[in-house]
């Protein structure tokens, strides 16, 4: 997930925490929230109770919260088969087992092509300072980064100069050759940001002598944390280091010190691969061509296990399911789960699939996107369509107590430190159980939602302005 959303993805969603393509393209905007808050001080137990009578809804709890296999479908997922990169063969064996359990719960499931993207394979890397000391580096390859062609490199680190011009750039190329280049600049402090903008806050300018601007990147999340994302490179490894220990070696570089580094990289460019969502289905009974969509993106950055984004979005949609197919087998209406391939390269996914089923637009209900972390939701609201005011008030008033409740602050990373300890289960285990109510409610409410938009600026040409999804690797330059 990158924070950044497109004004399309954003106006209308029916979603859990954050906005969806799906969603964009019209319907209900839903939207319940894992804001960053702490969590209320405990004051002792509080009783649970349910607003209705609703056997199915107190069902749902019961099996939510007394059978959950949240726990272990999470370290499965996440320690077993671990990141999920688009084109990737970690991507094919994650869809393989999300099939394999829908399928042994009795849920139809499948995957649904929607074109080709640049495949990879990731192996091991290993990269050391070798002089003017030694000493193991903490950092890996780039997603999508060319191997060493099973060879060890050792060479020089050497800093990417200013140019006034690309004529100068050309000029100095051939001093690279044979070279690292460090192509960022260090920054001048890997603490943590929010450790040291209180001073200034406090009046301090410059807390310990760095202005806020100047602090380490917002998301790293702590000591010893670098995001990972991707290259386009496809001739030299592209490597990348925690904050503490690319600073080490660019201020070696940068006083004359010529540091040596050794660099192990061993990965395979694939060419394209084929690209699919995941989808699992339990088809209406009534209303079959009328859906409810709990959605969430699949693939995720490959530093790490992908747990907190988007691993939570995934596990809360199948546990969902599973309860579902458990306590409420032949649902009113349809309802799917979308487990999206390469948001994280444009929102792709989800994209094409609204794009490739106009069907599922035309009788799209609600649609609950999860693609926040691990924090526990915390409100509910609406907004883009007139009339569904009243049907959030209705599916409200019939959830139980406990979601009045005040959950735990959230979680979302790009790290390599995007583990299993990071997800709060507990958490994990509500979030589930509340997406499978709610897909119960939408499902069951007697009225499709009426298509009348608010009043107000919608952008020109809406949903058509949120663009195609590419059907294909988009070429970088």
């Amino acid at each position: 997930m990158r924070i950044s959303r497109r004004l399309c993805t954003a106006l209308i969603a029916a979603s859990l925490i954050a906005a969806s393509p799906i969603a964009a393209s019209l319907i209900p905007a839903l939207r319940l929230a894992a804001q960053q808050a702490p969590p209320a001080p405990v004051t002792g137990h509080v009783p649970l109770t349910f607003p209705t009578d609703d056997p199915v809804i107190k069902r749902i709890w019961s099996v939510g919260m007394d059978s959950s296999m949240t726990e272990r479908l999470a370290q499965v997922l996440f320690d077993s088969i671990g990141p999920r990169l688009t084109g990737s063969p970690g991507f094919a064996s994650a869809s393989d087992w999300v099939v394999s359990q829908y399928k042994a719960w009795g849920i139809d499931a499948r995957r649904d092509a929607y074109g080709t993207w640049r495949g990879w394979r990731r192996g091991l890397s290993h990269v050391d300072l070798v002089g003017p000391r030694v000493r193991s580096l903490e950092g890996t390859m780039l997603a999508w980064s060319p191997g060493a062609k099973g060879k060890s490199v050792t060479a020089e680190a050497i800093l990417l100069p200013k140019f006034k011009d690309s004529t100068e750039f050309v000029k100095w190329l051939p001093q690279a050759s044979g070279k690292i280049v460090l192509l960022s600049p260090s920054w001048p402090t890997c603490r943590p940001s929010e450790g040291l903008v209180p001073l200034r806050h406090a009046g301090v300018e410059g807390a310990h002598g760095f202005p806020r601007e100047y602090l380490a990147p917002q998301g790293t999340g702590g000591w010893g944390v670098i995001e990972i994302f991707e290259t386009y490179n496809t001739v030299a490894p592209a490597m990348t280091l925690t904050c503490e220990d690319y600073s080490l070696v660019y201020r070696l570089a940068a006083h004359g010190q010529k540091p040596m580094v050794r660099i192990e990289a061993d990965a395979d460019l694939l060419g394209e691969v084929p690209a699919f969502n995941t989808i699992a289905t339990i088809r209406g009974r009534e209303k079959p061509d009328e859906y409810v969509i709990l959605s969430a993106h699949f693939d995720s950055w490959d530093g790490s296990s992908g747990a907190t984004d988007n691993g939570t979005g995934t596990l809360m949609a199948m546990e969902a399911m599973r309860i579902l197919k458990k306590v409420y087998p032949t649902p009113r209406r349809t309802i799917i789960v979308g487990h999206w391939a390469s948001e994280e390269q444009g929102l792709n996914g989800s994209r094409a699939f609204a794009s490739d089923h106009p069907e599922v637009m035309r009788g799209l209900q609600a649609l609950f996107n999860q693609d926040n972390g691990t924090g526990r939701v915390q409100s509910l609201s609406a907004a883009g369509l007139t009339n569904i005011g009243p049907h959030l008030r209705d599916w409200y008033a019939k959830l139980p107590s406990f979601y009045a409740d005040s959950m735990s602050a959230n979680v979302v990373s790009w790290s390599f430190r995007d583990t299993y300890d990071k997800v709060v289960l507990d958490d994990l285990k509500h979030n589930a159980t509340l997406a499978a109510m709610l897909a119960y409610l939408a499902s069951e409410d007697p009225t499709f939602i009426d298509r009348t938009r608010s009043p107000g600026t919608w952008p020109a040409d809406w949903p058509a302005n949120c663009g195609n999804a590419p059907r294909k690797t988009n070429p970088r330059f």
